[in-house]
């Protein structure tokens, strides 16, 4: 596919915070001329994200037991992304709520009530 043949570039770069043209500072980053067509740079950036995340759960994952990644939030509904990260990380994608900050916000606030004890207690309410 597109997204493979594609240059990968740090999606940590200075570069990319905040410039002026995002598609301009992307090619500068990749190497790819600035009259490459929309199709290439979101391939680009959509292929350099998969990476960086997959690279992060290698990472987090040192004892090489994880068996899937789980998504939330409306970034898990760019469903490109979503199977790309899952390729490059070689494991299977699950997805939790859309709306993950809502729920978040919710659980914080009930632990600070006192509804919950702990983290570890608001979020297996998450599974009830």
């Amino acid at each position: 596919s597109q997204c493979e043949t594609v240059p990968i570039i740090d999606v940590t770069d200075a570069s990319l915070i905040a410039p002026e043209y995002m598609p301009d500072a992307v090619c500068a980053l990749a190497g790819l001329p600035t009259t490459s067509s929309q199709d290439v740079i979101v391939a680009c950036i959509t292929e350099s994200l998969a990476v960086a995340v997959a690279d992060t759960v290698a990472r987090i994952d040192d004892s090489g037991t994880a068996q899937s990644i789980t998504a939330f939030g409306g970034g898990s509904q760019a469903s490109l992304l979503m199977k790309r990260i899952a390729a490059r990380a070689n494991l299977p994608m699950n997805f939790g709520p859309v709306e993950a900050t809502t729920l978040g916000n919710a659980l914080a606030q009930g632990i600070a009530l006192g509804a919950f004890a702990d983290v570890a207690e608001a979020r297996r309410s998450l599974s009830a």
